[in-house]
């Protein structure tokens, strides 16, 4: 059974828990990746913020007061998408 009720709170928590803010080794990008789809999973995970319209910037959903890490959402309208990239040492 999949648990619905992981909320964003849960996330950031398990982040902090992680030690996200630091450089991430490739055990706590698995570990940060399963957490995100456990969120994913709650199709409510998103609720508290309201309808998200599509946009060309990132919704910003939660900030650590430290500036360790941040939690944003990426909403695109139907058959839009984002050409494959990466972020490189960020």
């Amino acid at each position: 059974m999949i648990d619905t009720t992981y909320a964003l709170a849960d996330l950031a928590r398990d982040l902090r828990a992680l030690g996200f803010g630091r450089a991430a080794t490739a055990e706590q990008a698995a570990a940060g990746a399963a957490a995100l789809a456990r969120l994913l999973a709650n199709p409510a995970c998103l609720a508290p913020f309201g309808a998200l319209p599509a946009a060309a910037h990132n919704w910003l959903l939660h900030a650590e007061p430290d500036d360790g890490f941040t939690i944003a959402a990426l909403v695109k309208a139907p058959h839009q998408g984002t050409p494959v990239h990466d972020h490189g040492a960020t």
